[in-house]
Parts: structure tokens; C-alpha cells; sequence
């Protein structure tokens, strides 16, 4: 079988982002390392914006869309490019968020890291489960170690901007990202798209298009509860970019709304724990029975 060395670039977007799109295609596009294919894919019609009037939005020269019937809400930004690739053993593909700009060297701190451990999915941000207060055995070591905000001087200095923002306009905005969110290398629970996640066609099985109608918010627990599903790992690139947020990416933002009736920090919650009871993934042994709860789907 021949074994493609592809690498494909794939995120989504929704209306009220079209304008900002550009801005992110062209950050990726200017990438120093090699890009075969770089992807927007989007539904005929949005869960979240039903009166939208379907149209294309305008890309840059070098990008696909793929337009298709299911809309899977954020998640779109990889699952119809699973199905596309699914054949195409080897292929690496990296799905990020439509809100950012990636610093040149963004996909070849990724790629770099691949090479070296080709079996795991490799990330640039993550999180560990204990964030939301999700009991589990940490089975895969060594473990990320997260680095205290304090030593991070790029994210002090936006989280004054940020600040001085809120005064300024009254509204309550969310902290920034920030630049290194790791001290030490490792495995960490949650995959988080804003960063880039590199994976391959078959680092999930078919079950990942099942997603749960209630859950379908929060696309980083479920994708990421499907890689440890397939026994894939998530790995933590300490020195990788994490692409910078635009000044509108606030617009429309998931994590800011109410979506099925559960916050974030709920739906968090939520799939984790139906991802624990019904696939059996992030299991505790010291809490036998923790995991089990009625979590609709």
C-alpha cells in the first residue's frame, strides 16, 4: 500500500467569523513548512444559526471547502476530513481554530514533534482533566506539567491588556491564552483545538461521528476522549506556538454561551463523564462508580 506523506490543514468556521477568515488561511498559507492541502469545512446550514442564508465565504487562494449536509458544530473542523482521508494511511492532519493567526513556524514545531513520536496525537495546548474536577488514573506518563502563569511574561502582559479592556468598555471579557502552558513535556487528557492538533486519518475509529446531541458544544472533550477510545495519546509540545487570537475572536465564542441548557464549564463536565460511563475512557480506580451518572445524549 502506498503511504502518503500528505500533510492537510483543516478547520471550520461559522457566519459571523467569515470576515476574520482570511486573516487565519493566510497565517497558515505562509507557514515555512511544506502544506499539501489546506481545508474549510462547513455545513449547508448551522445548528446554531438557522436563519443563515447559505453562501461561500470568500478564501484565499490555496484553500479548499468542503461543503457538507451534517453539521457537527465545532467539530466540523476535522470529523468530514476524517472521512475524506480515511483511506490515506499516513496523512497528517492538523485542525485548528478559525480565530487565529500562526506564528510561521507553527506547523513545522508540529510536525517536528510527530516525527519523533509518530504513535501519538500531538498538541501545542492541552489540559488535565483534574481542571475540572474529573477523577481519574493518569495511566500515561510521563505527564505534562503545567507552568505556573506566572513565568509566562507574554500572557502577564495580555492579561493586563485585557483588564485595562474591561474597564474601559464594561464588559466582562475572557483571560487570554496563554503562550507556554507547559514546563515539562507529556501527556495530557485534553487536546485543545486553539493550539493545533495533529492527527492521523486513523487516530480515531468510526465512533467519533456519534456525537451527542446535547454535547456537541465542546468539541475538545469529545474528540479527545475519542483518542484515548482509539488508545491514541494526546502529547504535550512544550515549545510549540499557540496561534495568537485576533481582536474579534470573542465573536460568537462557544465558551461564552449557553448551549443546550449547560454552560461550558458544565458541558465540560458533562461529556467527560459520559465519555467515562459509556466508553469507558479516564477510568478511577480509587473511585470505583464515579464515572456512572445520567448524562443526556
Amino acid at each position: 500500500m502506498h503511504i502518503s506523506r500528505m500533510i492537510v490543514v483543516s478547520l471550520s468556521t461559522i457566519p459571523p467569523r467569515f470576515n476574520m477568515l482570511g486573516d487565519t488561511l493566510r497565517s497558515i498559507l505562509n507557514q515555512r513548512h511544506k502544506i499539501d492541502v489546506v481545508r474549510v469545512n462547513i455545513p449547508r446550514t448551522y445548528r446554531r444559526f438557522p436563519e443563515h442564508e447559505f453562501y461561500r465565504p470568500d478564501l484565499p487562494d490555496g484553500v479548499t471547502i468542503s461543503v457538507g449536509d451534517e453539521d457537527y458544530g465545532p467539530a466540523t473542523k476535522i470529523l468530514p476530513t476524517l472521512t475524506d482521508y480515511r483511506d490515506r494511511p499516513g496523512v497528517r492532519i492538523i485542525y485548528c481554530d478559525d480565530d487565529r493567526i500562526a506564528h510561521p513556524d507553527w506547523i513545522g514545531g508540529l510536525i517536528a514533534k510527530s516525527n519523533e513520536r509518530p504513535g501519538d496525537c500531538i498538541v501545542n495546548s492541552g489540559w488535565h482533566l483534574n481542571k475540572i474536577g474529573i477523577p481519574h488514573d493518569e495511566a500515561r506518563t510521563p505527564r505534562g506539567v503545567p507552568l505556573r502563569s506566572l513565568w509566562d511574561s507574554t500572557y502577564r502582559w495580555n492579561r493586563i491588556r485585557q483588564q485595562l479592556r474591561q474597564l474601559r468598555t464594561g464588559k466582562k471579557l475572557p483571560k487570554p491564552p496563554r503562550t507556554r502552558i507547559f514546563g515539562s513535556e507529556g501527556y495530557v487528557d485534553i487536546a485543545e483545538g486553539c493550539g493545533g492538533v495533529l492527527v492521523r486519518p486513523d487516530s480515531f475509529d468510526d465512533r467519533v461521528f456519534d456525537v451527542p446531541a446535547k454535547l456537541w458544544s465542546v468539541d475538545d472533550i469529545w474528540l479527545s476522549g475519542m483518542l484515548e477510545a482509539n488508545n491514541v495519546g494526546v502529547w504535550m509540545n512544550r515549545i510549540g506556538h499557540v496561534p495568537a487570537e485576533q481582536d474579534e475572536a470573542h465573536a460568537d465564542a462557544l465558551y461564552l454561551q449557553v448551549i443546550e441548557g449547560y454552560d461550558r464549564q458544565q458541558a465540560n463536565a458533562a461529556c467527560a463523564r459520559y465519555l467515562q460511563e459509556n466508553y469507558g475512557v479516564w477510568q478511577s480506580s480509587k473511585l470505583p462508580g464515579a464515572a456512572k451518572g445520567s448524562v443526556p445524549a
